[in-house]
């Protein structure tokens, strides 16, 4: 009996004490500034608030925070899930910072909700309605080093970086750059900004007083004659540093995109900075969720240098998610994913929230869906090759009679939502899908439709596909192929339901960029391999369940030795850089200044319109492009076609088999069948089967001549899972070409690398009465594939 009155007299004096403190909120709470964020927001700009919340009742409360999101990106940092101490006591109050980077036009919500003891008390809900800066489809603005929502005086200064994207199609000068609030250190927005081209202006900012502060940059210039403003601003609130410093601040740094599908897959990176000058911080584990409370996204982590490291002074790191939703999340109900990790004894946490409207694929049952996302550091224009597309909407076929930015997916920029585009048609035969890099789309410009990467010779007026002029055929375009080399999104898209769903990437003639190649349907694990529905090809996050590996899009060329001497065929990585196109200056591996690389590059050459990139095949210092392959190099006999250093001649690409084949080896017939003339080396590098089906599928027991095979599931020397195993293989091939295909093999090991590298490297999603809809996402996660990358 004495326990149950000790407990009633116990609530009774907490009953009283409320009752005395009922003029007050028992845990009380101010916002700086009082009005929230901006009614009005910029997309690319930054806006801060701080909360306080203090304990007004006469004895310790337990607190816990959480916030809600809806639109664009958010950042929190906060240590306010702690024990708050007695009114009047040090110690009984906290700050929570949070800050908004919009991402796209439309309502941005947070509500911050306070609990203590069985009390949720959501605070007021904060809005903002976003809109764009981009003008005419010209000059866009993102704040791509913001400062945290809250600085500190006391000596610290923070880095900002404002950038300006120019997405027209011709250059932009300004008419004016103002700076507010801090000193520019670099600024190269005062020059010329190229089209597809950007520029910066950065610095440092000290504060230096306490309140709110912003910091701004307006890129002014003309568009005919009216005068376009595109003003960025970051906003930080400051206060006096009080001891120690322990500030980490989060960054979505690739968020979501503003619109994406359900099984769709996207890779998102966020970065945490030590805004500390002086102090390293111990880090906690990285801990990511989503606001999807039925059926959630399959999250998958990725590189991850955040989770129980010790982040040095001033030093970020980052992880990277592949977040793949699971259901529809509309405009108002967007999918929020938040990463959080907590710090200084996991008394204080970072987080950071990226969201995105879900939709489902519509029209399934009569259309492919062709999903485009651009992560690339550049702008990309896809491009269709070959064959025709029917029943398409809109037109996805590129020419330049129309405007190039309908084919356009512009450069990700840090913070910056990535830029999609999607497609729709009936069926597409006899073709593939290219990513094209460095495309002139001034229709003033004498080079007006010609791409540093998968070029063409001309762009049919009619249909703008991709064709190879016959009065100046250049090299590397063959047929309606774009030149070489390029990385290639291959597909067999019927109009048949259930009969259309074969996809890979292909590596066989070269490299431009990084591609990730999925169907968008729910995953399907078949009991004897992993290739189907729901799965990538040159993914670089697989998901868990997956068997499938990541393709890291990291190359490591063969290098033997430095000469280009006929006959030598020694390896060296200026044998297999692309670089930009010019004049040829014989260089040598190492000779290159600054960041260009020595690499084989085009001749830039006239021909009708447009220009396109010709012969001779240069050797020069470059900006790198891509790779190319020896495969690449199996039509140029003709040494007219080659500058200082031929390399037909170095891989001895005219060798007939039949002169180094093993005594016990058949003759290997001739190439092209219907001629006399022996197969040569150059017809193994290209397995092109010959009159006597010499160099034929390795997977086929009965072709002792193979285009040999490797079979990349050795337990040994695991690099992919096969379908099936090699059943016949050529130790010329081995000898050969193996050593000049692995390592493209190893970069992505669910591409192709060679003709018949089929059993690990295609994908077949059908599914009954569908049409399959895909996903090509260029430069997944930011990957470019250069050196040292």
């Amino acid at each position: 009996m004495k326990k149950y009155i000790i407990t009633f007299l116990a609530l009774l004096c907490v009953s009283l004490t409320s009752t005395l403190y009922a003029g007050k909120d028992p845990i009380a709470w101010s916002i700086l500034p009082s009005q929230g964020f901006p009614s009005t927001s910029h997309i690319g700009s930054s806006y801060a608030v701080t909360y306080t919340l203090s304990n007004n009742l006469p004895f310790a409360v337990p607190l816990h925070v959480s916030a809600a999101y809806l639109g664009g990106s958010f950042a929190l940092t906060h240590g306010c899930n702690t024990t708050l101490t007695a009114v009047g006591k040090s110690g009984s109050s906290c700050l929570l910072h949070l800050s908004l980077q919009p991402v796209r036009s439309g309502v941005n919500t947070a509500r911050v909700t306070i609990g203590y003891h069985n009390n949720q008390v959501p605070l007021p809900l904060l809005m903002s309605t976003s809109t764009s800066s981009e003008t005419a489809e010209k000059i866009s603005g993102f704040v791509t080093t913001p400062l945290p929502a809250v600085t500190y005086i006391g000596g610290t200064s923070y880095p900002v970086a404002f950038s300006f994207a120019n997405n027209g199609n011709s250059p932009v000068t300004a008419t004016a750059v103002n700076v507010s609030g801090f000193t520019a250190t670099t600024n190269t927005c005062t020059s010329p900004v190229a089209n597809s081209s950007s520029c910066t202006v950065s610095g440092t900012f000290v504060p230096a007083s306490t309140g709110q502060v912003t910091l701004s940059v307006t890129y002014v210039y003309s568009n005919g004659s009216q005068s376009i403003s595109v003003p960025l601003t970051t906003q930080s609130n400051v206060e006096n540093s009080s001891g120690g410093c322990h500030h980490i601040s989060g960054f979505a740094m690739m968020p979501l995109p503003a619109s994406t599908y359900v099984y769709a897959n996207h890779v998102i990176q966020y970065q945490f900075t030590n805004n500390c000058t002086a102090s390293p911080e111990a880090l906690g584990t990285v801990n990511i969720t989503s606001d999807a409370t039925s059926n959630p996204p399959t999250i998958t982590k990725g590189t991850d240098t955040c989770s129980n490291q010790t982040l040095a002074a001033s030093g970020t790191c980052s992880v990277f998610f592949s977040v793949i939703p699971n259901t529809t999340a509309p405009a108002t109900n967007d999918l929020s994913v938040t990463a959080s990790i907590p710090y200084d004894n996991s008394t204080l946490v970072a987080d950071a929230t990226t969201s995105a409207i879900v939709n489902a694929i519509t029209n399934q049952n009569s259309l492919h869906t062709v999903f485009f996302v651009n992560q690339c550091n550049q702008n990309v224009w896809y491009a269709f090759q070959n064959g025709g597309v029917t029943g398409k909407s809109p037109d996805p076929t590129p020419s330049p009679n129309r405007t190039w930015q309908g084919y356009q997916l512009n450069q990700q920029m840090p913070g910056t939502a990535p830029s999609v585009t999607t497609l729709q048609f009936s069926q597409y035969t006899g073709g593939s899908i290219v990513g094209r890099t460095g495309c002139d789309t001034n229709p003033l410009s004498g080079t007006y439709g010609v791409c540093s990467t998968g070029n063409c010779t001309s762009l049919g007026n009619s249909t703008g596909t991709c064709t190879c002029t016959s009065n100046s055929p250049a090299p590397g375009c063959t047929g309606s192929a774009p030149t070489n080399p390029a990385t290639i999104y291959e597909e067999t898209i019927t109009s048949t339901p259930a009969a259309d769903g074969v996809y890979d990437i292909s590596l066989i003639n070269g490299f431009n960029i990084p591609g990730e190649f999925r169907s968008i349907a729910p995953i399907v694990i078949p009991l004897n391999f992993q290739n189907a529905c729901g799965q990538s090809s040159g993914a670089i996050i697989q998901q868990d369940h997956s068997g499938l590996p990541i393709c890291p899009w990291s190359f490591t060329p063969p290098n033997t030795g430095t000469d280009c001497t006929a006959g030598t065929q020694t390896d060296n990585p200026s044998n297999y850089y692309f670089v930009t196109a010019g004049s040829d200056t014989a260089c040598t591996p190492g000779s290159c200044s600054g960041t260009d690389v020595c690499g084989m590059a085009w001749t830039p050459q006239p021909s009708i319109n447009p220009q396109y990139l010709g012969s001779p095949v240069t050797r020069r210092c470059g900006t790198f492009q891509g790779y190319w392959t020896v495969a690449d190099w199996v039509n140029y006999a003709d040494s007219s076609v080659w500058g200082s250093c031929n390399l037909y001649s170095h891989y001895s690409l005219g060798t007939q088999l039949d002169s180094i084949k093993p005594s016990t080896q058949p003759t290997y017939g001739f190439f092209p069948t219907t001629s006399s003339d022996p197969a040569l080396l150059a017809s193994l590098y290209a397995c092109q089967i010959t009159s006597n089906d010499s160099l034929d599928s390795g997977y086929d027991a009965n072709k002792t001549n193979a285009c040999g095979c490797h079979d990349w599931n050795d337990p040994n020397n695991f690099v992919a899972p096969q379908i099936t195993n090699c059943l016949s293989f050529n130790p010329l091939w081995t000898s050969y070409v193996f050593g000049r295909i692995s390592w493209l093999k190893t970069a992505c090991p669910t591409a192709y690398s060679y003709q018949f590298d089929d059993t690990s490297s295609q994908f077949t999603c059908n599914v009954a009465g569908q049409q399959t809809a895909y996903q090509i996402t260029f430069c997944p996660g930011g990957k470019t594939g250069a050196p040292g990358t």
